[in-house]
């Protein structure tokens, strides 16, 4: 009996240390990836926001100034209408363009 007692303790010591082991290596693996993320991702975010800034100039340039807006109010439209419930009879007036994104 007391032999039996001493290998389930023996065996729920190795479990319970084996289980802090690979709690500290996760954590180690953890923080190192998070390090080598964010060093990867500010070089990133440096190189999407200057390519950000040539599409946008490239996209205000080639807008014509003078654009028939009934096919954008159609499609505003048409959105909407997809995200209301059915039969609520809407009616798009006006459409006004905003800096802000929600």
């Amino acid at each position: 009996m007391l032999e039996s007692l001493s290998v389930v303790i023996v065996g729920m010591i190795v479990v319970f240390l084996g289980l802090c082991i690979l709690i500290i290596c996760i954590n180690i693996l953890t923080k190192f990836f998070t390090i080598t993320n964010k060093k990867v991702s500010s070089k990133k975010t440096e190189e999407s926001i200057s390519e950000e800034k040539n599409t946008t100039n490239q996209q205000i340039i080639a807008a014509p100034h003078n654009v028939d807006n009934k096919e954008i109010i159609a499609v505003i439209s048409a959105v909407i209408a997809q995200c209301m419930p059915e039969n609520t009879g809407f009616i798009v007036k006006r459409i006004k363009r905003t800096s802000k994104f929600y």
